[in-house]
């Protein structure tokens, strides 16, 4: 699914050609005596970070997955000797470098496999004797190829939230998700035979905060797991591993989705004429003989797999990003697409995430928040030179602006359909309980130098992660600095404090309720009273503010309002976005495809 995921992050940055270049030098925070603390592998020293709270930068929680290791279940740390300095916060395993990198150009290949680190943060004063806090680990997205565990600054959280935070890094693209049988055959324990590494590396950080966080005076019985984008996709995933059994206690779900791979897809390719998506790990080795003049279709098991391990990280990487360009073309959006997570059986079950869903009794039941942002895919329409003129980088426009929302609108009510309401009403229907959903509505950039950002972007993909944080100064939040400005300040940031507030007492309790402080309009459950399908919105006080509607869909109900819709002139334009959504969304299949024999065969 993820190759949509890097789509959707360039949509919230539709005026790259603006965008500042060149690596930036990050300053080395200074360790600071009072933030000493003593974990299973010996004494740690964190720093003062930024935002009222303490911070732990880079403290190691398995062994590096390098060499024999690479393509294992991550190995327990080791432990050290005196005092460990954690205030390394750039640590991230190997990706290219996207247009905003801070470290890097374009394109580069960045970050080590010797990257299974994670970060703290408490909020300041706060000591292990004190009563324990709620504990909150966050699980970076980036479509499983990009992201680290510094790239988000979660001190503010911590403080405002009156709770511990952790982070931390998981192996990306084909160093943390691969399926084939020489990785099996060569296994040396029972979740070696996995396909899923990075899924294994998010349980070996929640073991990992189970046996430590009550260090920096968190409670290990109130772990609330929360990701945006894959990050999302991967708390699902932990949702129905066996291994995460107690290891979590609330999980929030921010763009994501339930979907999966087969074992046959990301070992061998899709079926005869099935849409690709992401390149095999056969594909890839077939790839991987020829560059490297290596003789390895024939040989066994152990020697597959050892002159695989062998293989410096970047052969393997290139060998995907080659794949893409070859298949895709020199247009080709994000740097490589491989296969990500895989239905093996081992931590992922086989009949996929979404099937048991119907069954509590089958997967990990803990209180639940889904949610998406109102205009994911709003800027679509953006990347259609058809649909759009420009004076150069300066003003964009479409030639409909009728067409052009319906184009992003439809797509991103397709995503809350099956993100959002249909696994919510699952769930409720099957009798687990709670179950939370919201949409963020923000949409308040403005106008620049002639582009009327609201109208472009809305309330895109990522734009819930700086109100999640708090922090929108940082460039990660707002990379061209034109999202924030001055007269959104006010409105946003007691959004943010809001978004903050409900996070936080749901780490607490639960339940979102009124906020971490009691102050905001009461979230109900997805199912709360009578009626199921409440759903929170999350705005500012000046377009809608915080409130509850309920207004279920489903991915038919949406694509039935395709025939009545006035903004529409024609089949034609009908049938464009039934075809768009299905590049989007492929493993919607045949949920789709009547729509397009309605809709495309009476354009034809």
């Amino acid at each position: 699914m993820h190759r949509q995921f890097r789509l959707y992050a360039l949509c919230a940055l539709i005026l790259s050609a603006c965008s500042p270049g060149g690596p930036k030098e990050a300053a080395v925070p200074e360790p600071d005596g009072q933030t000493r603390r003593t974990l299973t592998q010996g004494v740690v020293v964190g720093t003062q970070g930024r935002d009222g709270a303490q911070a732990w930068y880079g403290i190691p929680f398995a062994q590096a997955p390098v060499g024999d290791l690479r393509w294992r279940a991550p190995r327990p740390a080791e432990s050290w000797s005196g005092v460990f300095e954690a205030v390394d916060f750039t640590r991230r395993c190997p990706q290219y470098a996207g247009d905003s990198d801070p470290e890097a150009e374009t394109g580069a290949l960045v970050g080590d496999e010797d990257c299974l680190y994670l970060n703290v943060w408490a909020p300041a004063g706060h000591r292990p004797e004190d009563p324990p806090l709620p504990v909150m680990v966050w699980i970076h997205g980036g479509g499983n190829v990009t992201g680290w565990a510094g790239q988000y600054e979660m001190g503010r959280l911590a403080a405002r939230g009156d709770v511990v935070v952790a982070s931390f890094n998981y192996r990306l693209g084909p160093l943390g998700w691969f399926a084939h049988e020489a990785v099996r055959d060569t296994a040396e324990t029972a979740l070696d035979q996995t396909a899923n590494f990075a899924t294994l590396d998010s349980l070996r950080a929640l073991e990992w905060v189970k046996d430590n966080i009550a260090a920096f005076g968190g409670d290990p019985q109130r772990v609330t797991i929360f990701g945006e984008s894959a990050g999302a996709v991967n708390v699902a995933m932990l949702l129905t591993a066996p291994q995460a059994e107690g290891l979590f206690h609330r999980a929030i779900m921010q763009s994501g989705s339930f979907t999966t791979h087969s074992l046959e897809e990301a070992e061998y390719g899709p079926p005869p004429g099935a849409a690709r998506r992401g390149h095999a790990s056969r594909e890839a080795i077939a790839y991987l003989a020829d560059a490297q003049g290596l003789n390895l279709h024939e040989a066994s098991s152990a020697r597959l797999a050892g002159a695989l391990r062998a293989l410096p990280a970047d052969a393997v990487l290139d060998a995907y990003r080659a794949l893409h360009q070859r298949d895709s073309g020199p247009l080709a959006i994000g740097a490589y697409d491989s296969i990500d997570v895989t239905r093996d059986g081992v931590v992922v079950p086989l009949e996929g995430v979404e099937a048991r869903l119907s069954s509590p009794a089958r997967f990990n039941a803990v209180p639940l928040i889904l949610g998406t942002n109102r205009d994911e895919l709003l800027g679509l329409g953006f990347f259609d030179e058809e649909m759009m003129n420009n004076i150069g980088p300066l003003a964009y426009w479409p030639d409909d602006w009728n067409l052009y929302e319906a184009y992003g609108e439809y797509p991103s009510r397709i995503w809350r359909a099956f993100a959002v309401d249909e696994p919510a009403s699952v769930l409720t229907r099957a009798g687990h309980s709670p179950v939370y959903a919201y949409r963020l509505d923000w949409d308040e950039q403005g106008r620049m130098l002639g582009t009327d950002l609201s109208r472009l972007i809305g309330a895109s993909h990522t734009i819930d992660l700086p109100f999640v944080t708090g922090n929108f100064e940082d460039p990660i939040s707002d990379p061209l600095g034109v999202f924030f400005n001055r007269s959104n300040r006010q409105g946003r940031e007691a959004l943010s404090a809001a978004v903050m507030a409900y996070w936080s007492e749901f780490a607490a309790t639960g339940r979102p309720g009124r906020g971490r402080g009691g102050a905001l309009p009461h979230w109900p459950s997805w199912s709360d009273g009578s009626q199921a399908g409440r759903l929170q919105v999350l705005d500012t006080a000046e377009d809608g503010g915080l409130h509850t509607i309920r207004a279920p869909i489903t991915v038919e109900s949406v694509l039935n309002e395709l025939e009545a819709d006035p903004r529409l002139e024609s089949d034609a334009e009908r049938c464009d976005i039934i075809l768009k959504i299905q590049e989007l969304f492929p493993f919607l299949g045949d949920r789709i495809a009547a729509y397009e024999a309605r809709y495309c065969s009476r354009y034809d």
